[in-house]
């Protein structure tokens, strides 16, 4: 069975989790340390759990029409149930 991508769009932007390649080349250009950590825990997240890699992704938005890059967002892992 193939693997379904995700993505989410709407009239103007596609809003999708990165690869693996693209959150290094992200941390390769950030300059602060707080979030290039940040991006290195996403992207370690994604690594040991690919099962819930959406969860940990940071998700890249660009414009539908020309691919340009806008910036992203992402998640704090999956949800945990409360004990």
């Amino acid at each position: 069975m193939k693997k379904r991508e995700t993505i989410i769009k709407t009239k103007r932007m596609l809003i999708a989790p990165m690869s693996d390649e693209e959150i290094e080349a992200l941390i390769e250009k950030t300059d602060g340390e707080e979030l290039r950590s940040a991006y290195g825990e996403m992207l370690s997240g994604c690594k040991t759990d690919p099962e819930n890699r959406i969860w940990y992704a940071p998700w890249k938005m660009t414009l539908r029409n020309n691919g340009t890059y806008l910036g992203d967002l992402g998640f704090k892992g999956p949800a945990r149930e409360k004990s």
